[in-house]
């Protein structure tokens, strides 16, 4: 009885950011990096990995394996916000830093995250946030009928790619 469901504040700070103008964010990280234009068969690769439990060899195993997905895909382009903690930074720098067509680059604001996270033709990530994001843009590919995600007031319904199979969460369910 006291319980509101008041939907997904998340995923509604996503959609208002956008559904703004990029004009306003001015130069675009594009520009400031050198990224090749998407048009031009580039594939954008957005990368993060920060968390705890990937501190060590398995950070060092995702940065080996970052190094050569650039190696045997020419049209690949990796732009990674590298976490300030230094179990993150010292292996991701000293493993990436000289790497071409990856883009190592200090944290973003939200507005430019989420810019990035909508050019992205893959997001590979240890983020919920992150994760949380990729929910809403397959929800609007589902419209166009190409998503395996479908979001809904009542929750998501995920449609696996191994077998077609339904899974649905509501928030009831989820908590």
């Amino acid at each position: 009885e006291s319980i509101y469901v008041t939907g997904n504040t998340v995923i509604d700070a996503l959609q208002w950011i956008l559904e703004r103008p990029r004009s306003a964010l001015k130069p675009s990280l594009e520009e400031q990096l050198g990224l090749r234009s998407s048009d031009d068969g580039r594939r954008l690769i957005l990368v993060t990995a920060h968390r705890r439990e990937n501190f060590g060899q398995p950070l060092e195993d995702i940065c080996k394996a970052l190094k050569r997905l650039v190696e045997r895909n020419t049209q690949v382009e990796i732009v990674y916000p590298v976490h300030p903690n230094g179990e993150v930074r010292e292996p991701v720098y000293r493993l990436l830093s000289n790497v071409q067509r990856i883009h190592l680059i200090d944290p973003l604001p939200y507005e430019h995250s989420i810019h990035l996270m909508n050019q992205a033709h893959l997001i590979l990530t240890d983020s919920g946030g992150f994760q949380v994001y990729s929910l809403g843009e397959a929800g609007r590919r589902e419209r166009g009928g190409d998503g395996l995600v479908r979001i809904t007031e009542d929750g998501v319904e995920f449609r696996s790619h191994l077998d077609g199979s339904t899974h649905r969460f509501t928030p009831e369910h989820s908590i």
